[in-house]
């Protein structure tokens, strides 16, 4: 094999690893919101659960409207709706003493 062949062999091989490299560190539609839903979500478990569930619930929706397939945003939507109602319940609790 001549030099300028192997050259251009290892050349392309290079560009086709760099092009792997480069799909597979793309970040999905929506996977900030979708991270940031879940974030407040859990936060919303601790404190502040009536804000941080509906930022959960409108971030989780942004994601899935953004085309977000994984189940971060899921989660992040039932633990906001878990927040909100269990925000609710504490209110109805603290009413009744």
């Amino acid at each position: 094999m001549s030099t300028i062949h192997l050259v251009s062999r290892r050349f392309s091989t290079t560009l086709d690893r760099n092009k792997a490299v480069q799909e597979t560190t793309q970040k999905q539609p929506g996977s900030g919101a979708a991270t940031g839903s879940l974030v407040c979500g859990i936060i919303g478990l601790i404190v502040f659960g009536l804000i941080l569930g509906i930022v959960a619930i409108v971030m989780s929706m942004n994601a899935k409207k953004q085309g977000y397939k994984g189940g971060k945003a899921t989660a992040g939507l039932v633990l906001g709706i878990i927040d909100i109602v269990g925000w609710a319940f504490g209110l109805i609790i603290l009413a009744s003493l």
